[in-house]
């Protein structure tokens, strides 16, 4: 009966025991690229402010009273666009007053020229006649753009960039009160140290990044100064950039990345594949279906790419995308291959 029991109780037990369930190891799809050999371009990358194409700042030629304000900042403008005016009653006196002085000598001379001719006054007379005549046209245009300068004007076409004035105020010739900024082509200027500036050439295109918009954009090399700046020791070099629609504003920082060699024959990958941990660089490649980590000697780096020195073949697959989300030995599925240049598989 003891032994009958026993065995039970050995049945029971072994009907209530669990089997180890095994986990599977969890696959990571990935995007892979084929490494290359390549020609990269090496690139000088600076740092500079956008400054307005032409930035004018504007003052009254005239001492008055402003009798009224136009415009406001941001608004575009076209050349000859009246930002604001002087009162102009003193003005338009002395205006008229000219007006009346040059008409009477204007008289005069042709009266005193006419009896010249006929002998019937000397020589000193109508000269005199003569002086008092452009001593009176002098004074008229004087009078005249005086008066038209009570109405002050936008010197190019642009955007306002500032209007320090309100009506009432007393303005003087000392005091800039508005700008106009050109916007339609931007710049950047640039210091740059001699054994560079060699490298670079007028009209040479760059690549402008502007992290405000989060755009890249196309730039021109326009001018480098043939005469080093003493206070900074290098070369000053303007970048011109397009801004048709004028989203480029200035004050915004931009990075300028100019091509200054091209390496030939160069195994290249992309920038986003390559990582870096405590100081070293690594990649990811992948074999036989698993990602496997390889320290990596970088060189030049490109916009979008960079050059490997130590640590890749030609032809291995380095993962691009997913290369975050994977370890060493960790399994993956590769969803798409392309080549440095862009050819996707």
């Amino acid at each position: 009966m003891v032994l009958l029991i026993s065995a039970l109780l050995i049945l029971v037990g072994c009907g209530n025991k669990e089997e180890p369930q095994q986990v599977e190891e969890k696959t990571v799809p990935v995007e892979v690229v084929t490494a290359a050999k390549t020609n990269l371009n090496k690139e000088l990358e600076m740092t500079g402010e956008i400054i307005a194409g032409t930035d004018v700042s504007i003052a009254s030629k005239l001492s008055g009273k402003v009798a009224g304000v136009y415009v406001k900042t941001g608004q575009f403008v076209n050349q000859g666009t009246v930002l604001f005016e002087l009162e102009n009653s003193s003005f338009e006196i002395a205006l008229r007053t000219a007006e009346t002085n040059l008409e009477n000598a204007q008289k005069n001379y042709d009266r005193t020229k006419q009896l010249y001719k006929l002998n019937a006054v000397s020589q000193v007379e109508f000269e005199q006649a003569e002086t008092k005549l452009k001593l009176q046209q002098a004074q008229y245009d004087s009078a005249l753009e005086n008066y038209n300068d009570t109405k002050v004007t936008a010197p190019i076409t642009g955007k306002v960039s500032f209007i320090d004035v309100d009506k009432g105020e007393m303005v003087s010739p000392q005091m800039p009160v508005a700008g106009v900024v050109d916007l339609n082509t931007v710049k950047v200027k640039l210091d740059v140290s001699e054994n560079l500036v060699a490298s670079l050439k007028e009209g040479q295109k760059v690549s402008v990044h502007v992290d405000a918009l989060g755009k890249i954009i196309e730039g021109k090399i326009r001018s480098i100064s043939p005469k080093i700046d003493k206070a900074t020791r290098a070369f000053p070099v303007e970048i011109a950039i397009a801004n048709p629609d004028g989203e480029i504003l200035a004050g915004m920082v931009s990075r300028i990345k100019i091509p200054t060699e091209e390496l030939k024959d160069v195994i290249v990958i992309p920038a986003d594949a390559l990582l870096e941990h405590n100081g070293m660089k690594k990649i990811y490649v992948v074999e036989k279906g698993t990602a496997k980590e390889r320290l990596v000697k970088a060189g030049v780096t490109s916009i979008d790419k960079v050059q490997i020195l130590e640590g890749l073949a030609e032809g291995e697959k380095v993962i691009v995308t997913g290369n975050r989300l994977v370890g060493d030995g960790q399994k993956v599925d590769v969803i798409k291959t392309a080549s440095v240049a862009g050819g996707e598989k």
